[in-house]
């Protein structure tokens, strides 16, 4: 018997290991690493009796193929992902490597928008995005000028199943003019991705273009570069917006239902997961998640055993009713990351539950979603209800008003999403005037707080509570009175006395106004051959002019002088129009360089200095002195530099004036550009102020800046206002040139003329 066992025994390990050499021997094709040699080869037998596979492995589609519905249907997620990283080929982009800062030094922070194409469809949505932006602040219709461009081709809707897709838009993006590799651009885009794995490919390579996308995730998401927008439907309005839906705060501050839900159920595919388990919470009293898998063309044919119960129970509730009367609203992903129930909870005054992983939220960078919403977690769905139970009553009001106020700034319209995301934009451009996150989070919010005004929290009286500021219960009215108080009909008077009444009104100031009160520019104008002295008045007076702007001024009043002179001055009727303005462009050797204040002192080869603004150069004076001499393209405006360059050397014609560009006419050597120079004592009669000035000017007056200032009397304070005593005697105190002393004869309609 052990005999018999031990043949057994030695057949088998015999024959395995005829087996083992068989295979080890290359009995078995198969295939070869890339870029390695197969150990098999000339070992492959013609009678073996293995079946030949002529093309084992399917080979990797395309890129470009991958839009294709076929192509979807068959692709795994992670090659889904694969071919989705390919297309964010700037996934390293930030806003120092990917954005070019100098477009936004030249004219500021302005968005250019494509012209429309014809025979190109734009959804409603799209056309509402560019309208806001062409009727915002920020627009400019020249590209020249553009900090950031936007495509007119609408990215909205990149799903390939929608009728709002845009075929062949790669080729369309690349062959702009203007695409540059999405360098400067912003894209909208609110789906992206098609059924079954909805991913975030565009179809389309983005490059360096910032994206402006709802439901984006923290894995595609580049931070300070990407913007995180809300989903919203096609009926959200472009403008306005209803308000939130809270009238006012009950304490304690519970409702009817402590959490609801009511949406889709899907029974397959990606997002299916956490709306199939909502069942498990749902108790039909304060905790109401309802589903229903009644959607889509093929519903019945994936019906599950529960369909029909949550179909029924789904019937039986009012959404709206839900919504109104439910202190908490989950917000669970659906196919993509974001969902409409997200709005519609902030309006509600329904505290989000946001139960989407890996959601970027919107306007994150700039908006604290702690404060207004419950961040959960998909995997501990089951904890959800007993967490929103332990948030005390406190937290709750605190959370609910927060949500009525973000929505209210920021999400309540298409206008509102679109500029806020412009002025987070804007904000990383020019981070040294950026709002605060207290602004962003606080009344009346970031899209009210514009750091034009200022960027201190002390400038804006809303924001004391947070300063721990408390203001005065009382205000002091001031009230400026433009003209003379000579009646008492005068509505000016029926508001004083309406403000004194106020309970909150601790005194109510009129201040006289006097000429000293009155800003007042003085000018010396040149038409044709003749110069005129013109002094303007209040608002016409705050324009900004330089040297050798040409003008257009209307009802000016006449003033003889005791020279014989005619001087003109504003009357009540006066108009100010900016006709040209010179603005001269030079390629410059640049020998020296100063620092003073906040601005550098350019010296070029002729002696002559250039003004430009500290923060154009991003060294120190050390290192830019240390590169000296140097060849710069100027743009100024008499020596104030608008922008600088380094110059591709190119010599300026012999018959283009020193500093300037062809066609100004020639400074006299003797006077340099920017000075001012003395004129003829001022009568007493005739107002002084500001300084003005004109090239061209007699010749006993030097030309070529700052032109002829009237010699202002010692007791008259310099910067351009005298005492009303000293005015003309048909001139009021108030300040304002009397309409009824205003004679055709004594007025000249229009005047074009060169100051």
């Amino acid at each position: 018997m052990q005999a018999k066992k031990r043949y057994l025994i030695s057949l088998l390990t015999g024959a395995f290991l005829v087996l083992l050499i068989y295979l080890g021997g290359g009995g078995v094709p198969g295939p070869a690493a890339p870029g390695s040699r197969s150990r098999t080869h000339g070992y492959n037998r013609p009678d073996q009796p293995w079946p030949h596979f002529s093309d084992p492995l399917q080979h990797f589609s395309p890129w470009d193929h991958s839009d294709t519905e076929d192509y979807n249907v068959h692709i795994s997620p992670r090659q889904k992902r694969d071919v989705n990283s390919s297309v964010y080929k700037g996934k390293r982009c930030r806003m120092q490597s990917c954005f070019d800062f100098s477009l936004c030094q030249r004219n500021g922070f302005k968005v250019y928008v494509y012209p429309q194409q014809k025979g190109e469809k734009i959804s409603e949505s799209y056309q509402n995005i560019l309208s806001t932006i062409e009727g915002s602040r920020f627009y400019t219709s020249d590209p020249g000028q553009a900090c950031v461009f936007v495509l007119s081709l609408d990215t909205l809707d990149r799903d390939q199943l929608s009728p709002q897709y845009v075929h062949n838009l790669k080729t369309k993006v690349q062959s702009l003019a203007l695409w540059n590799n999405g360098r400067n651009h912003l894209i909208f885009n609110l789906y992206s991705g098609t059924w079954p794995d909805y991913t975030e490919d565009l179809g389309f390579d983005i490059g360096q273009a910032m994206l402006a996308k709802a439901s984006i995730s923290t894995e595609n998401f580049r931070p300070n570069f990407d913007i995180s927008i809300p989903l919203f439907s096609k009926e959200h309005p472009r403008t306005g917006g209803d308000r939130g839906y809270l009238k006012y705060n009950t304490i304690p501050p519970f409702r009817k239902y402590m959490l609801v839900f009511k949406g889709k159920r899907y029974l397959t595919g990606i997002g299916s997961d956490t709306r199939n388990a909502l069942y498990h919470v749902h108790n039909a009293e304060d905790v109401v998640l309802l589903t229903t898998c009644k959607h889509g063309k093929d519903w019945q044919k994936h019906k599950d055993a529960r369909c029909d119960k949550d179909n029924a129970e789904y019937d039986k509730y009012d959404y709206r009713e839900m919504l109104h009367n439910s202190t908490f609203c989950l917000v669970p992903r659906g196919r993509r990351l974001g969902s409409f129930r997200f709005l519609e909870a902030l309006q509600a005054a329904c505290v989000p539950v946001m139960l989407s992983n890996g959601w970027e939220l919107p306007f994150s960078e700039v908006i604290d979603w702690n404060t207004a919403a419950v961040i959960g977690d998909e995997r501990l769905l089951l904890q959800i209800p007993s967490t929103v139970r332990s948030i005390h009553q406190d937290k709750i009001l605190a959370l609910r008003q927060q949500t009525q106020f973000l929505w209210e700034a920021y999400f309540s319209s298409v206008e509102k999403i679109v500029l806020t995301t412009l002025e987070i934009i804007q904000d990383r451009v020019l981070q040294q005037s950026s709002r605060s996150s207290v602004m962003w989070n606080s009344h009346p919010g970031g899209l009210f707080s514009l750091p034009q005004y200022s960027s201190y929290l002390g400038d804006f009286p809303f924001f004391y509570a947070k300063l721990g500021i408390k203001p005065s219960p009382k205000f002091t009215a001031v009230i400026h009175a433009v003209t003379p108080l000579v009646s008492q009909s005068q509505p000016i008077l029926k508001l004083i006395v309406s403000v004194a009444r106020s309970q909150y009104c601790a005194q109510v100031e009129v201040p006289r106004m006097t000429r000293t009160h009155i800003p007042i520019l003085d000018l010396r104008m040149k038409c044709g051959s003749v110069v005129h002295d013109v002094s303007l008045w209040r608002e016409e007076a705050l324009n900004e002019l330089y040297v050798g702007d040409i003008i257009e001024l209307s009802h000016l009043k006449v003033n003889g002088r005791p020279d014989g002179r005619a001087k003109f001055d504003s009357s009540n009727h006066t108009t100010f129009k900016l006709i040209d303005r010179d603005i001269q462009e030079a390629v410059l050797e640049i020998v020296g360089v100063s620092e003073m204040h906040d601005k550098l002192i350019l010296l070029d080869s002729h002696m002559d200095e250039y003004i430009v603004p500290v923060h154009f150069y991003a060294g120190t004076i050390e290192e830019l002195a240390n590169q000296l001499p140097l060849q710069l393209k100027l743009r100024h405006i008499c020596g104030s530099v608008l922008h600088v360059e380094p110059a591709s050397v190119k010599q300026v014609p012999p018959d283009v004036p020193r500093g300037g560009s062809a066609g100004v006419e020639q400074v006299p050597p003797d006077v340099p550009c920017g000075g001012s120079a003395g004129v003829d004592q001022v009568p007493p009669d005739v107002p002084s102020g500001g300084s003005a000035g004109v090239d061209q000017v007699p010749p006993d007056v030097p030309s070529g800046g700052s032109a002829s200032v009237d010699q202002v009397p010692p007791y008259v304070p310099s910067g351009g206002s005298a005492d009303a005593d000293q005015g003309p005697p048909d001139v009021h105190s108030g300040g304002s040139a009397d309409p009824n002393q205003v004679h055709p004869e004594d007025t000249q309609d229009s005047m074009d003329c060169l100051f």
